[in-house]
Protein backbone atom coordinates (compact mmCIF):
# COMPACT_ATOMS: atom_id res chain seq x y z
CA UNK A 1 0.00 0.00 0.00
CA UNK A 2 1.15 3.18 -0.95
CA UNK A 3 1.52 5.97 1.94
CA UNK A 4 -1.06 8.18 0.65
CA UNK A 5 -3.21 5.16 -0.04
CA UNK A 6 -3.01 4.20 3.47
CA UNK A 7 -6.03 3.91 4.86
CA UNK A 8 -6.58 4.46 8.89
CA UNK A 9 -8.83 2.36 11.60
CA UNK A 10 -11.58 5.12 12.19
CA UNK A 11 -11.86 4.05 15.58
CA UNK A 12 -8.34 3.79 16.34
CA UNK A 13 -7.06 6.75 15.08
CA UNK A 14 -9.76 8.63 17.04
CA UNK A 15 -8.16 6.98 20.45
CA UNK A 16 -4.64 6.31 19.24
CA UNK A 17 -4.42 10.25 18.19
CA UNK A 18 -7.16 12.75 17.77
CA UNK A 19 -7.79 12.21 21.58
CA UNK A 20 -4.43 11.92 22.76
CA UNK A 21 -3.51 15.49 23.40
CA UNK A 22 0.50 14.60 23.56
CA UNK A 23 0.10 12.38 20.40
CA UNK A 24 1.04 14.82 17.80
CA UNK A 25 4.35 16.49 19.85
CA UNK A 26 5.76 12.66 20.46
CA UNK A 27 5.29 11.37 16.88
CA UNK A 28 7.39 14.47 15.37
CA UNK A 29 10.12 13.95 18.48
CA UNK A 30 9.68 10.00 17.01
CA UNK A 31 10.13 11.25 13.42
CA UNK A 32 13.49 12.78 14.21
CA UNK A 33 14.55 10.60 16.40
CA UNK A 34 13.91 7.95 13.49
CA UNK A 35 15.41 10.46 10.75
CA UNK A 36 18.26 10.47 12.88
CA UNK A 37 18.86 6.30 12.77
CA UNK A 38 21.70 5.10 10.99
CA UNK A 39 20.97 1.24 11.21
CA UNK A 40 17.20 0.99 10.72
CA UNK A 41 16.34 -2.45 11.40
CA UNK A 42 14.32 -3.89 14.65
CA UNK A 43 16.93 -3.96 16.98
CA UNK A 44 17.94 -0.92 16.64
CA UNK A 45 14.93 0.38 16.56
CA UNK A 46 13.86 -1.07 19.79
CA UNK A 47 16.66 0.14 21.42
CA UNK A 48 16.63 3.57 20.15
CA UNK A 49 12.77 3.88 21.11
CA UNK A 50 13.21 2.50 24.53
CA UNK A 51 16.02 5.05 25.11
CA UNK A 52 13.91 7.64 24.08
CA UNK A 53 10.79 6.46 26.24
CA UNK A 54 13.11 6.42 28.96
CA UNK A 55 15.11 9.70 28.50
CA UNK A 56 11.13 11.14 28.26
CA UNK A 57 10.24 9.52 31.50
CA UNK A 58 7.42 7.95 29.79
CA UNK A 59 5.87 3.94 29.40
CA UNK A 60 6.38 2.62 25.85
CA UNK A 61 2.29 2.95 25.96
CA UNK A 62 2.42 6.35 25.40
CA UNK A 63 4.08 6.42 21.92
CA UNK A 64 3.60 3.00 20.09
CA UNK A 65 -0.29 2.78 19.79
CA UNK A 66 0.30 6.37 18.28
CA UNK A 67 3.16 5.05 16.38
CA UNK A 68 1.42 1.98 14.82
CA UNK A 69 -1.54 3.65 14.07
CA UNK A 70 0.26 6.27 12.05
CA UNK A 71 2.83 4.33 10.32
CA UNK A 72 -0.08 0.94 9.73
CA UNK A 73 -3.35 2.68 10.02
CA UNK A 74 -4.22 -0.19 12.23
CA UNK A 75 -5.00 -0.76 16.14
CA UNK A 76 -2.66 -3.46 16.65
CA UNK A 77 -0.60 -6.09 14.18
CA UNK A 78 3.08 -7.59 14.09
CA UNK A 79 5.76 -6.48 15.97
CA UNK A 80 6.10 -2.79 15.84
CA UNK A 81 9.71 -2.78 15.56
CA UNK A 82 9.27 -5.63 13.04
CA UNK A 83 6.84 -3.55 11.22
CA UNK A 84 8.90 -0.87 11.02
CA UNK A 85 12.10 -2.59 9.70
CA UNK A 86 9.81 -4.10 6.64
CA UNK A 87 8.48 -0.84 5.89
CA UNK A 88 12.05 1.02 5.69
CA UNK A 89 13.60 4.13 7.06
CA UNK A 90 12.05 6.54 3.90
CA UNK A 91 8.29 5.12 4.09
CA UNK A 92 7.79 5.25 7.51
CA UNK A 93 9.27 8.65 7.59
CA UNK A 94 6.44 9.27 5.16
CA UNK A 95 3.96 7.86 7.00
CA UNK A 96 4.77 9.75 10.07
CA UNK A 97 4.92 13.30 7.83
CA UNK A 98 1.36 12.28 6.20
CA UNK A 99 -0.15 11.72 9.83
CA UNK A 100 1.54 14.65 11.42
CA UNK A 101 0.27 17.02 8.70
CA UNK A 102 -3.51 15.34 9.12
CA UNK A 103 -3.22 16.38 12.73
CA UNK A 104 -2.43 19.56 11.93
CA UNK A 105 -4.51 20.29 9.58
CA UNK A 106 -7.31 19.16 11.89
CA UNK A 107 -5.89 21.38 14.76
CA UNK A 108 -5.96 24.92 12.75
Amino acid sequence: VSDDAMVYDEKGFEKRIRRDEHALSRLRSVRELFANTPTFDAPALDQVLHGWVEQQGLGMGDIIHALRMATTGKPAGPGMFDALELLGQRQTLARLDRTIKLIEQETT
